[in-house]
This record gives structure tokens, sequence and C-alpha cells, in this order.
């Protein structure tokens, strides 16, 4: 009987695909996610550039930083207070 086991396996794929494409919901305001460390994102990122800047880029932890640094050493970003950064580049 394999066809209890090939209606498992196609649950199981879409199953795995609604969570894949279920995302949290959208800040209408800004279009950023509202996922953990939002707000500070919208407040530090905000104050300079448009939002949709932020969301156009993808990168991990390590791109995050090396942005930060960057427009602290070439666009006049202020320090940010370490546990402020951590939020920032985890978001």
């Amino acid at each position: 009987m394999k066809a209890p086991r090939y209606a498992l396996l196609l649950l199981t794929s879409l199953s795995a695909m609604a969570a894949a494409t279920a995302r949290a919901e959208t800040d209408p305001a800004t279009g950023l996610e509202k996922a953990p460390g939002w707000e500070a994102v919208r407040a530090q990122c905000g104050a300079c550039h448009s939002h949709r800047l932020v969301t156009a880029q993808r990168g991990d932890a390590a791109f995050w930083t090396g942005l930060i640094r960057w427009m602290q050493a070439t666009q006049n970003l202020w320090a940010l207070p370490e546990p402020l950064e951590t939020v920032i580049v985890t978001y």
C-alpha cells in the first residue's frame, strides 16, 4: 500500500510550504515585517533613509554589521550601543 505513504508525503510537503510562506504581519507605514526588533530598525534606520532601502537588502549578520560600519565611517551614522546594534543586526 504505497498510496497512504504518498498522501502523507504530499501532506507533509504542503505543510512545509505553507509554513515557509507564512509571514509575520507587515507594518503598512514602513513595509517592515513585525518581527522581534522591528521597532528598533524603524527608529534607527528610518531616521536617515527610507525603510524601503532596508527591506530591499538581504544579508546575514556579517553583511549588516559591515554595512553599519560603512555607514559609521562614511555616512555619519552615530555609534549604536552594543545591545541595540545586536537587535538591529539580528532583525
